[in-house]
C-alpha cells in the first residue's frame, strides 16, 4: 500500500515528456517500503477494523460521561465503597503453555518432529476486588457434570 502511494507521487511529479507510457514511468522497488521503514525505525502493523461499539468505548467524552453518571448514582443511592465490586473472568485451557525451547538430538537419517499434547478442557477463573480495597480469593469454575 505504501508503494502504491509513493508510485502515485512519483507519477505526479514526473515531468519527462518522452516517458509518458505507463511502463516508462518511475516507480519504487518492491522492497522499498520495507527498507524505508527499517531506515526510519518505523513498524508496519496490520490494523484490524473495530466494531462501532468498541470504537465508541474508547471515546474519552463518553467515558467521562459514564463516570459522571456513576458518581451521580452513587450519591443518589448512597452506595458505600464496601458494596461496590469489580469482577473479571478469564478462560484458561488446561495444559496449554507458552512457547518452549526443546533440545533435540538431530539424526540426518530420521525426520525430527516435536509433538505437543493438546487438552481441550478449559476452566474459568474469576478475580474480584472491592472498592474499599479488599480482595476476594479467585474462583475457579470447572466443567460441570450433567445428570
Amino acid at each position: 500500500m505504501l508503494e502504491r502511494f509513493v508510485n502515485r507521487i512519483l507519477t505526479n511529479r514526473h515531468t519527462d515528456p518522452t516517458k509518458l507510457l505507463p511502463e516508462l514511468l518511475p516507480t519504487c522497488g518492491t522492497k522499498w517500503a520495507t527498507r524505508f521503514c527499517k531506515r526510519r525505525k518505523i513498524a508496519l502493523r496490520t490494523k484490524v477494523p473495530k466494531e462501532a461499539k468498541r470504537q465508541a468505548a474508547k471515546d474519552p467524552v463518553l467515558i467521562q460521561e459514564w463516570f459522571n453518571a456513576l458518581g451521580r448514582d452513587i450519591k443518589k443511592y448512597a452506595v458505600q465503597y464496601k458494596d461496590m465490586y469489580n469482577i473479571d473472568k478469564s478462560g484458561v485451557r488446561i495444559g496449554q503453555g507458552k512457547k518452549e525451547k526443546v533440545l533435540i538430538i538431530y539424526n540426518k537419517a530420521a525426520r525430527c518432529e516435536a509433538g505437543k499434547a493438546f487438552s481441550y478442557k478449559s476452566v474459568t477463573i474469576t478475580e474480584t476486588i472491592c472498592a474499599d480495597g479488599h480482595v476476594i480469593p479467585p474462583l475457579i469454575i470447572f466443567k460441570g457434570k450433567a445428570y
